[in-house]
């Protein structure tokens, strides 16, 4: 929640002189941010068009309020500015939390050539534990890994709980540095490369393990959200002035216990002093011939209300969230792209993923 002092300096309410106003803390989401600007900026818009040929008296407004107004628009204006930019370090760290679809369809196959009998479920637990892996590396220095964040990877299916493996089974967050430290194994995978000289070049390599696929039971997703909320809502107690905690929610069908939407909404109207908690609905499909939607900045052009609902209940990506899908990814994205993805291959879950990870630079 971005919050700015709004302050005249001098005066208060009765004072008999228009437009002046008592100081105070107004909180304001980043979307209330937005409105209101829009609001404002229509309203300045229209006022410039009249005072070209009138003064501010003629159309009804003091010259007090006048300077008011654009006063107002500043302070929104900078406060829109400073949201989403708290530091994060050690002594200020943030949350991610994983919010993964573990239903029965998740046993379904992904379009994949080179492995055709690869299932969803496996897919983003590879994809899950890369991501772990690389979260750790960004983290790691000289002395040793840095607590810049903590993790939480949670799952729903048969049933709603923490999806760690191993030592680090039943704990709903978890600081990167133990992420690091007490992975539930390691295996060994291949990886392929391009030789450079248009061969394939297969190399082994060591991949850390902390979640294991699943793939049980219905989408209880409101169940879910509910339980995301809890945790988050723990860790803001802990960490008021946090970079706000990100959700990533992963899911392959709809929801089999009611209507999400109250419980993202419920999701993101948590705040810490720099904004609101940042959701991101990633929707994976089987569907090889499916066209994909990433990070869209409208609704206009997807096709039925379910992914209407996940795309309206999508956070706005912050600037550096857009920076790194623009700069790194190869993507194009406008300012009201939102952390929304429909259809999506593994390859586009792994860039959001990515994305979604990238809130702000680390100290």
């Amino acid at each position: 929640m971005a919050h700015r002092q709004l302050d005249s300096g001098r005066l208060r309410p009765g004072s008999g002189e228009p437009g002046h106003f008592q100081s105070c803390w107004v909180p304001l989401s980043p979307t209330e941010l937005l409105a209101a600007l829009a609001s404002l900026v229509g309203l300045a818009k229209m006022a410039l068009r009249h005072c070209r040929q009138e003064s501010p008296v003629q159309i009804g407004v003091s010259t007090a309020g006048w300077r008011n107004f654009v006063h107002s628009l500043t302070i929104l204006w900078e406060a829109y500015l400073m949201a989403y930019s708290a530091e994060i370090s050690r002594n200020n760290p943030t949350l991610f939390v994983f919010l993964i679809d573990q239903s029965g369809s998740m046993a379904d196959g992904v379009p994949d050539t080179e492995q055709p009998d690869r299932r969803k479920a496996d897919a983003l637990a590879l994809a899950i534990n890369r991501l772990l892996q690389n979260l750790v590396i960004r983290c790691a220095k000289e002395e040793g890994v840095r607590d810049y964040f903590s993790v939480g990877v949670v799952g729903y299916g048969s049933k709603i709980g923490p999806a760690f493996s191993g030592p680090l089974a039943g704990r709903e967050t978890v600081p990167i540095s133990d992420v690091g430290n007490m992975p539930a194994r390691v295996e060994q995978r291949i990886k392929k490369t391009d030789d450079g000289a248009g061969g394939i070049l297969e190399q082994t390599i060591r991949l850390p393990i902390w979640f294991d696929p699943v793939a049980d039971g219905g989408t209880p997703m409101c169940s879910a959200l509910s339980h995301a909320h809890s945790i988050v809502q723990r860790w803001l107690a802990q960490h008021p002035d946090c970079f706000p905690p990100v959700v990533i929610h992963i899911t392959d069908g709809e929801s089999t216990d009611g209507d999400p939407t109250n419980a993202m909404k419920s999701l993101t109207a948590l705040s810490s002093s720099d904004g609101s908690v940042l959701l991101f609905n990633i929707h994976i499909s089987s569907d090889g011939t499916a066209k994909p939607v990433a990070f869209p900045d409208t609704a206009a052009n997807l096709p039925n209300q379910y992914a209407q609902m996940l795309f309206e209940n999508a956070s706005p990506l912050t600037y550096n969230m857009r920076a790194v899908a623009n700069s790194q990814h190869g993507m194009n994205l406008s300012d009201g792209a939102r952390g929304y993805v429909f259809n999506a291959d593994m390859v586009l879950v792994i860039q959001a993923l990515d994305i979604g990870t990238r809130p702000s630079n680390l100290r």
